[in-house]
């Protein structure tokens, strides 16, 4: 079942020209009051009062919908209040389109979708601005679709698509239509205004719900094939989309909204390149090499042209580790998803049509695990394994880093705090230190009991970036707090970063596919991983040299801009 409040999103630029056009509409009528400067109203503080203007309303509008996105709707309320009490010669003659849009927003906001609706059909009647009258009535439809009338909605958006083809909001408008047929079931047509988009609107490709409409078609025509087809961000939302409920159930909408976003793109490459069987072989050899198996580890001049010099890190390993490690591949091959293709040498487009999905299982001789593989060498080596099963590699990692004494040096693409944590950067605040994982409780620990000197080479570009960038501001607060802020440095990597690793005292050395992120973490949950863990000289000598050399040229978080993957 499609839920409806998935079609709710509603662009933020759309939103701040409605609030935009309540302040200057408000302070065009209010301007002659400045002619008489004994009367001029109070300026607008952050709580409403009695005193507010219409202008001051608008303003708290923004404030109020951050308060609500958050689960408190006080604000939004007393919003309502402070308009239904306010003195007529406060309202500027000819601003009725402009407290017609307020109450609109203010309705939206405290869930009220009919009153809403019928706030903005009267906003567009009280207006001649042709504009105007366009977004109040795509508002207007909106909230017609929140409250569930989607059959009057249906109509509406024809109506508007058909007098405002080339107006800013069509794009928008023919995204909503798409959404309105696929919860009609009318998928065939859905898929229409969908590829519609992609031809006029290209743009909007980018738009997570465009991608989550493309994904949702091709699931409810049962079409997994089909998914090969689609552009890799969308091929990566058909395959994730029946776990949507469990990963988003537990936030807000407004929550869901800022997490699509920023979390789609991050996990859309993997993905996609399990719909594309390129890397069956890569948990298998997660243990010793964490690469991707596509172009993008190559430097920027390689002849494919899809190099993108990401940096990696992995531990080729001789010996009995190497049974360790099948054994886990077989736990995560068994009962898995197989997709199983019977003709790939038919064009594309065709062989698609071959593939079926069926429950995997593991049919190599059973003897291979028996086999002993001699060691190449006396080091001490073992491999460490979780899933949403086995969180042996989480307590493994949490325990070592908890009893260091001396120093920790991880090189990590994620270093990041509970995934509603991305909330901070809207809110700041909405996330403290107690919100941290447990890496970062155990190296807390380790900072407080043994003063454990911690460098963490961090990756700067896309999601993990701005996840990598709440992180610091909220540890190093608390580090100066506890007055340990001299024993920890957070860097951003100097390019771009895959890698997964770390260095405890010198001494133990874990690399691997875990990230230090609540997608690889804690107990029940969590993507399966491997890691391998040595205390071979010669290769924490190997990892300690370019640490440092990498360490030189990373960059300071204080002196880093968002994005930069170069000093």
């Amino acid at each position: 079942m499609l839920r409806k409040d998935l079609n709710h999103i509603v662009p933020e630029w759309l939103l701040a020209m409605v609030v935009a056009t309540v302040l200057l509409l408000g302070l065009a009528m209010e301007a002659p009051a400045q002619d008489q400067p004994e009367e001029a109203e109070p300026a607008a503080v952050a709580t409403v009062t009695s005193e507010a203007t219409l202008t001051g309303l608008g303003l708290e509008l923004e404030a109020a919908r951050l308060a609500t996105a958050m689960g408190d709707r006080t604000s939004a309320e007393a919003l309502a209040r402070a308009l239904s009490n306010l003195d007529g010669d406060r309202i500027p003659d000819g601003s009725d389109a402009a407290v017609a849009l307020l109450w609109g927003q203010i309705d939206l906001e405290l869930g009220q979708y009919s009153e809403a609706a019928s706030s903005f059909g009267k906003a567009r009647g009280k207006t001649s601005d042709h504009d105007l009258q366009v977004t109040a009535e795509f508002l207007k439809i909106e909230a017609l679709e929140a409250e569930g009338q989607d059959e009057e909605a249906a109509k509406s958006w024809l109506k508007w698509m058909s007098k405002n083809q080339d107006h800013s909001l069509a794009a928008d408008a023919r995204l909503h239509m798409a959404w309105n047929r696929l919860r009609s079931g009318e998928v065939d047509a859905a898929t229409g205004d969908l590829i519609n988009l992609e031809e006029n609107h290209p743009w909007m490709t980018a738009d997570p719900r465009y991608v989550l409409g493309r994904a949702t078609a091709a699931y409810l025509l049962d079409s997994g094939t089909s998914a090969f087809s689609l552009p890799h961000t969308t091929a990566a939302t058909f395959v994730v989309y029946e776990s949507a409920a469990w990963l988003f159930g537990p936030y807000s909408m407004t929550e869901v909204r800022i997490l699509v976003l920023l979390i789609s793109l991050a996990t859309a490459l993997l993905v996609y390149a399990l719909l594309r069987r390129e890397t069956s072989a890569w948990f298998a050899l997660a243990g010793g090499l964490v690469f991707n198996y596509n172009y993008i580890h190559f430097t920027k001049d390689h002849p494919s042209g899809e190099g993108d010099d990401l940096f990696d890190l992995g531990l080729s390993i001789i010996g009995p580790v190497a049974q360790d490690t099948l054994t886990q591949y077989d736990d995560m091959w068994n009962g898995a998803d197989q997709v199983h293709c019977e003709d790939l040498t038919l064009p594309d487009g065709q062989w698609q049509d071959t593939c079926q999905e069926v429950k995997a299982t593991d049919d190599h001789v059973p003897e291979v695990l028996r086999a002993y593989l001699p060691p190449d060498g006396d080091s001490d080596a073992f491999s460490l394994y979780r899933s949403n099963e086995f969180n042996e590699a989480d307590d493994f990692i949490e325990a070592s880093l908890a009893a260091s004494t001396e120093s920790i040096d991880l090189i990590t693409a994620n270093f990041s705090m509970e995934i509603y944590c991305i909330i901070n950067l809207v809110a700041p605040g909405f996330c403290t230190i107690e919100d941290s994982m447990p890496y970062m409780d155990a190296i807390l620990e380790a900072l407080e009991d043994n003063q454990t000197h911690v460098r963490v080479i961090m990756e700067n570009a896309n999601s993990y970036g701005l996840e990598n960038r709440v992180t610091a501001s909220i540890l190093y607060p608390e580090l100066v707090r506890l007055g340990l802020d001299h024993l920890v440095e957070l860097r951003f990597f100097d390019g771009r970063l895959h890698a997964k690793s770390g260095l405890i005292d010198d001494s133990l050395l874990i690399i691997g596919s875990q990230n230090y992120q609540y997608s690889a973490w804690g107990q029940g949950s969590g993507l399966g991983e491997n890691d391998m863990t040595t205390t071979d000289p010669d290769a924490i000598a190997e990892y300690k040299a370019m640490f440092e050399a990498k360490w030189e040229e990373s960059i300071p978080v204080t002196e880093a801009e968002y994005g930069s993957t170069s000093k």
